[in-house]
């Protein structure tokens, strides 16, 4: 028993201290991003960089800074001196190299400023081209298209296909490129597309809306509207089109999957792709607004064959909420009186799933191979997941919230040794300590009005000694934590501030701690050393700030 409670504790204390120091990053990130507002306009790839990287890896590694910085420099001399935009790449090599020249204290010679200048000429009047891979791609398409259509090969020497930049429409050297592309989107709509169409419709409406749904006018295909190629992502869309219209009839799209299915060996994988096949199937021939519900079935039947009961109640709860059955009542009472049962329903079955994994999942072994760390991080994560699903503190103004909870709160405390002689004999002893982590684990009460409130918390735990880094502390040697030596009675009264529905809280802390045990190291006058195992009484009073994280909410 004594065992699992560690375990528990252990977990909790983990917990509370990762989270406290993410939030307190957050925290002064977001102080951060407000200093730089003024300066946005000046500085603008610096805010971004502060306003978007976490900050931890900002004092790791500085150079993203450095180069932002570096960059807004360039962009600031850039306007002073009215240089063209189209000039940035090479001012900014030019800024890279002088950084260098001041590292090597040698100043850059004609021979590299000149060439790289020629070479930022040259790539400014280069236009941007697809990817490789995207380009064969696309090409491969097209030119079967193009060959089934007629045309020949040179038709994909276009320098609308090859430049992808927007022409003028009154330049001659484009005319006959536009001409024929004219030509070739005509044929489409005058049906002579190489692909055959689905039984029983109407081909050429079915082209145009084909080319409809790329958002391109059939009639002026290319010529009005160049913008077409010069987007690799609507020219993808172009291929993968051609790609599904030339699938043609039902049997040629799904007999393929079929037969792949049926030829595969393992049950097990044929059940998976049987259900994938027969969802496809369903979606494809019911209402759009059907979906959400046939995914939801799909992911219940993936996960009936994978026999995982906790994913089924998590997405049976799901299914709820996509089914909803209370739109089927008549009366407007009856349903919403149904609605109301049925959030009260989706409430109760996740705080059970959530509760029902979070014991489990400490109490029970893990895999023969998981090591001690990864251990600890399964089950921090889904303390985690516990306290999102139990408690809140959203839309919650104006209410007393009654929660277990534990604080994470560091400060500066007086405190003295108890003795029961006297406060006056108890006072002399008294001295400031300096500042520890603490982390309480108790009963709080809190009341919000907008983003400030209330806290108020009695604890009689503090799991402070389950996240010490160091046992040894000179002279003195801390014991190993146990729930005895966790025994703390104390009393806070806080101001708290909701910060991303997580109280930040700034207040005073009295406690009584009845035992408080260590082992000191005496030298004897021999110079062997003997340890001794004082165990006494503190009374401390401390003023703290920190986060309070709520485990369970009781109302």
């Amino acid at each position: 028993m004594s065992g699992a409670l560690d375990t528990v504790f252990q977990v909790i204390a983990e917990m509370a201290v990762n989270r406290a120091k993410s939030l307190a990053l957050e925290l002064a990130q977001k102080k951060l991003r407000s200093a730089c507002e003024p300066l946005k306009s000046h500085l603008p790839n610096l805010c971004a960089r502060i306003g978007s990287d976490p900050l931890l890896e900002l004092l790791r590694n500085r150079n993203p800074l450095v180069e932002a910085l570096e960059e807004d420099i360039v962009i600031f001399m850039i306007k002073k001196a009215g240089l063209p935009k189209d000039w940035k790449p090479v001012a900014r090599e030019l800024g890279l190299i002088l950084r260098s020249s001041v590292k090597t204290g040698k100043l850059p010679t004609e021979e590299v400023v000149i060439p790289l200048i020629e070479s930022r000429l040259e790539d400014l009047v280069t236009k941007v081209k697809p990817t490789h891979a995207d380009e064969l791609r696309v090409i491969r398409v097209l030119l079967r298209e193009y060959r089934e259509a007629g045309y020949d090969l040179d038709v994909l020497n276009w320098p609308v296909l090859r430049q992808f930049r927007l022409p003028s429409l009154g330049e001659s050297r484009y005319v006959s490129e536009f001409s024929s592309a004219w030509q070739w989107a005509s044929g489409v709509i005058d049906e002579r597309w190489p692909s055959k169409c689905l039984p029983n419709t109407d081909c050429k409406a079915e082209r145009v809306a084909q080319l409809a749904a790329l958002r391109v006018s059939p009639v002026s295909f290319i010529v009005t509207d160049p913008v077409f190629f010069r987007q690799l992502k609507l020219f993808i869309e172009l291929a993968e089109s051609l790609e599904r219209l030339r699938e043609g009839s039902l049997q040629s799209s799904w007999m393929p999957r079929i037969r792949a299915l049926l030829q595969d060996k393992d049950p097990k994988a044929q059940a998976r792709q049987m259900i994938h096949v027969v969802y496809d199937f369903m979606k494809e021939n019911l209402e759009e607004k059907q979906a959400p519900l046939l995914e939801t079935l799909r992911r219940l039947s993936m996960a009936v064959l994978d026999r995982q009961p906790g994913e089924m109640l998590r997405i049976f709860i799901d299914f709820l909420k996509a089914w909803d059955p209370c739109g089927e009542k008549t009366l407007a009472k009856e349903a919403d009186a149904c609605r109301k049962h049925m959030v009260g329903l989706q409430k109760a079955l996740k705080k059970s799933l959530a509760t029902i994994q979070l014991v489990v999942g400490l109490l029970e072994e893990g895999p023969k191979d998981e090591k001690p760390d990864e251990a600890k991080k399964r089950r921090i994560q889904l303390l985690e997941e516990f306290t999102k699903t139990m408690s809140s503190r959203q839309d919650r103004a104006g209410e007393w919230i009654l929660s277990l909870g534990v604080s994470a709160v560091m400060g500066l405390s007086y405190g003295c040794q108890y003795t029961g002689q006297g406060l006056a004999g108890d006072l002399e002893n008294a001295h400031w300590n300096p500042p520890a982590l603490s982390l309480p684990l108790g009963i709080s009460v809190e009341h919000f009005h907008g983003n400030w409130g209330f806290h108020g918390m009695v604890y009689p735990f503090d799991l402070g000694q389950y996240v010490r880094t160091s046992q040894d502390e000179g002279e003195v040697v801390v014991p190993e934590p146990t729930y005895t030596n966790a025994f703390t009675f104390g009393l806070q009264l806080a101001v708290a501030y909701l910060f991303h529905d997580i109280p930040l809280t700034f207040g005073l802390d009295v406690r009584y701690i009845p035992v408080l045990e260590y082992a000191e190291k005496d030298e004897l006058p021999d110079g062997t050393i003997q340890t001794v195992s004082p165990a006494t009484r503190h009374v401390q009073v401390m003023l703290f700030v920190g986060f309070h994280f709520p485990l369970l909410d009781f109302n």
